[in-house]
């Protein structure tokens, strides 16, 4: 930005960066006709591209997931942003940016655009608004089948439980867990089988 306070789109680059993103758009048929997966992986980088840009002052947040959303809706998709914590949101987009963990953007559109994803995560936001947590300030996602973590167990409820990790607040499934299930409090390595619905 400079410091007169424009927005960087008013910088030439910006309009043919833009112009570059609409143009993927069009020729790839607005991401119609795709499977969620496949979506979700599109949607992935059409949204670092375009808060790359950094178009607006203020609003860029809100102006990419308004976009986005009419995206998925246009091709046919569900994208629920209101399970994505905030600061799960500003860690997607400053790694998507910098292009050194684009998989944290992507496992947020994994968890945005899956029906059993979004149940989960919204049964643990019920949760924490029941117990007045400030859920929007934690990394909150679901974890990912095949994947290892060391992970605190926090609790259980039907078919799913909480845990944590240093610093994220992960969502797994029941039928996943080690037998006999572990204890609140207790420290082990969790690896998903069940891939989420």
């Amino acid at each position: 930005m400079r410091s007169c306070g424009h927005s960087q789109a008013s910088q030439p680059w910006a309009f043919f960066k833009l112009k570059a993103i609409s143009d993927l758009l069009r020729k790839d048929n607005h991401l119609r006709g795709l499977s969620r997966d496949e979506f979700a992986t599109q949607a992935t980088d059409i949204m670092a591209a375009i808060n790359a840009i950094h178009a607006f002052r203020e609003g860029n947040g809100r102006t990419q997931r308004a976009f986005i959303r009419a995206l998925a809706k246009a091709a046919g998709h569900t994208l629920d942003f209101t399970v994505i914590s905030q600061e799960r949101m500003i860690q997607a987009s400053i790694a998507a940016n910098a292009r050194e963990a684009p998989s944290i953007m992507w496992r947020l559109f994994a968890d945005a655009t899956n029906p059993a994803r979004i149940a989960a995560l919204r049964r643990v936001i019920a949760f924490f608004v029941r117990q007045e947590y400030r859920w929007n300030d934690h990394y909150v996602a679901t974890l990912d089948p095949g994947y290892a973590v060391e992970l605190t167990i926090a609790g259980s409820a039907g078919d799913q439980f909480m845990a944590r990790t240093g610093a994220e607040i992960l969502i797994g499934q029941t039928s996943d867990l080690p037998s006999p299930l572990p204890a609140r409090g207790e420290v082990f390595v969790f690896e998903g089988h069940t891939p989420w619905a």
